[in-house]
């Protein structure tokens, strides 16, 4: 999954969960508020999927002219909601077929592609 929003907003939400003002941060904080609530929100995700599903470690990744599919990752479903008046992205993304043919100690077996519930 990706969680996707400006920097701003990571600055905020950091800001929040550590009861401080956004300018206060280091580029580091702000880097590690945003993979603590990708994980929260990961955590939450992962307990709706079937339990063959994986979920990787949080990781940053600066926006880049680079789309999912370069990444060996296709978008299986995707929403977007407003956060203190900004935009979040929130996006399941799967393997593709090409990418877990590889031996990738992520890529779990299971059906293709994973179902969501609901």
């Amino acid at each position: 999954m990706a969680l996707t929003a400006s920097r701003s907003l990571a600055a905020k939400c950091t800001a929040i969960m550590h009861q401080r003002q956004p300018e206060d941060l280091s580029e580091e904080e702000v880097r590690d508020g945003w993979e603590e609530l990708t994980n929260m929100v990961g955590g939450n995700l992962k307990a709706l999927v079937p339990p063959e599903s994986r979920l990787s470690l949080p990781e940053i990744r600066a926006a880049t002219g680079y789309g999912w599919t370069e990444l060996g990752l296709l978008v299986l479903n995707q929403v977007t909601f407003a956060c203190l008046g900004q935009r979040i992205r929130l996006c399941v993304l799967v393997r593709s077929v090409s990418d877990r043919s590889r031996s990738h100690p992520r890529a779990g077996p299971g059906p293709w592609p994973p179902a969501l519930p609901g």
